[in-house]
């Protein structure tokens, strides 16, 4: 559902950036890898709840998720 809500974004002409100049296909890349994976991160907390102490799966997830946004406003 959150992969088809981006699509209906990047289908609406009014929801274009109208001070960036090119194409808008690289911003809809990111919003759909970051719906797929906000997906994939529910159905993991889901399953790991059950097994990994509630303070630790925090600690592992926002680790990885500070990593990977470093990473990427390095670029």
């Amino acid at each position: 559902m959150a992969i088809m809500g981006c699509g209906f974004m990047i289908m609406d002409p009014q929801a274009a950036r109208k001070d960036s100049p090119g194409s808008a296909l690289m911003p809809a890349i990111v919003d759909i890898c970051s719906a797929f994976f906000g997906a994939l991160y529910f159905i993991m907390s889901a399953a790991n709840a059950r097994d990994v102490p509630m303070c630790l799966l925090l600690l592992i997830y926002n680790s990885h998720t500070f990593l990977l946004n470093s990473g990427i406003a390095m670029i």
